[in-house]
């Protein structure tokens, strides 16, 4: 707590949101609970390039079990975009088999983590299924829809 409260001039400063939720990166993979809940809280709201870094922090087990657990399923998104950012093939079976559930569907729980997991897996290719799923667009080879 200490330190925390040492950091907290730094984090009043421009910027001191993205060195906040870094601060807290590590502790996502705290085995305290309260203590990863704390974690989720400041990095989920950080930008998705802290959001990014922060994978580094959370190893592939601690988020495929947090993802399988669905008393925290309010609480994936983080989860599901750290599963985005080094996607393994079947992480990425994964994410493609979420967002074909939520077009079928119609779920919007957690829609925007895992389009932009899909995103992050498969680029232009995600964006142009995303336009044509739910927009409703197509593209034409230079890239405006029709």
């Amino acid at each position: 707590m200490g330190e925390i409260l040492a950091h907290e001039p730094i984090w009043q400063r421009s910027g001191g949101a993205e060195s906040r939720a870094m601060f807290f990166a590590p502790y996502l993979a705290n085995a305290e609970s309260a203590v990863s809940k704390l974690a989720y809280l400041e990095v989920g709201r950080a930008s998705y390039n802290t959001i990014r870094q922060a994978d580094s922090f959370v190893s592939a087990e601690q988020v495929h079990n947090f993802l399988n657990n669905p008393r925290y399923i309010e609480w994936h998104a983080l989860y599901i975009l750290l599963l985005g950012v080094d996607a393994k093939p079947a992480d990425e079976k994964r994410i493609r088999a979420a967002m074909a559930r939520r077009a079928q569907f119609d779920q919007t729980l957690n829609l925007s983590a895992w389009a932009t997991a899909l995103i992050e897996i498969d680029g232009e290719e995600a964006i142009e299924w995303l336009e044509a799923v739910y927009l409703g667009k197509t593209r034409t080879r230079s890239g405006h829809g029709t």
